[in-house]
């Protein structure tokens, strides 16, 4: 068996240099997740605390050099997948706002902003495999499939989803249903699901919801996800 793994990366693969793209190279992860962008009520994404696109434009608030660096992991094999969201924040509810019912398209700052990142990593010779939901603010499916097919129209060829609260399953199924509807069932291509922190307790539930996106109609890689450090008081990894 061949071994995969995938690795969230944060502030060090902003700020880390190429000590950091030496150290994800040597440890050969398959795949980078870097985590994570922020949408402003303008559209505007942020990574972490790091203005990185406006107005259509990719321009790094602090140099970090993140295109260049990105794509020496891909021209070696590494996936690269943008996450979107995390807990304690309201990015999905403000894209909510941005679509307005319905996906975006040229013109709407989401769609422009998000084509424009890509645009930056293709430029510096990489790309961006998938846009990782990690959406803990507003979990609507509505919402998500609309964001979804914006990305699909932009150009990306995939979207992950890091679900964390067993008791909110349902609109994640639903989102699955609607993708698989507009998008195929490949499009959705990994479920990076929390079995840490606030989703500790999935370790008692993979298999309900690998059966919930299967009956969604998703073909999507389950990934339990763990954490690297962290605090030995709770269920989760």
């Amino acid at each position: 068996m061949t071994l995969s793994a995938r690795i969230y990366a944060g502030g060090a693969i902003a700020f880390g240099g190429q000590p950091a793209i030496n150290d994800l190279l040597a440890a050969k992860y398959n795949t980078v997740i870097v985590w994570s962008v922020h949408v402003a009520t303008n559209g505007t994404l942020i990574l972490n605390n790091t203005q990185i696109v406006s107005g259509g434009v990719y321009n790094e608030a602090q140099p970090m050099a993140l295109p260049a660096r990105l794509a020496q992991l891909r021209k070696t094999g590494v996936e690269i997948i943008f996450s979107v969201g995390s807990g304690g924040t309201t990015d999905y509810a403000t894209i909510a706002s941005l679509l307005n019912g319905k996906p975006a398209g040229p013109g709407n700052p989401l769609y422009d902003n998000f084509q424009a990142l890509k645009k930056a990593m293709t430029a510096a010779g990489g790309d961006i495999d998938a846009i990782d939901f990690d959406n803990e603010d507003d979990v609507d499916a509505d919402v998500m499939v609309n964001f979804g097919i914006t990305l699909a129209n932009i150009g990306y060829a995939h979207v992950t989803f890091c679900p964390f609260d067993k008791y909110n399953k349902d609109p994640w199924f639903d989102t699955m249903k609607g993708l698989v509807a507009a998008k195929g069932s490949n499009f959705v291509n990994a479920i990076h699901l929390q079995c840490y922190s606030g989703g500790g307790w999935n370790l008692n539930s993979v298999n309900d919801w690998t059966s919930g996106f299967k009956t969604a109609g998703g073909n999507a890689l389950m990934i339990a996800g763990l954490a690297t450090n962290q605090s030995a008081d709770g269920p989760w990894w």
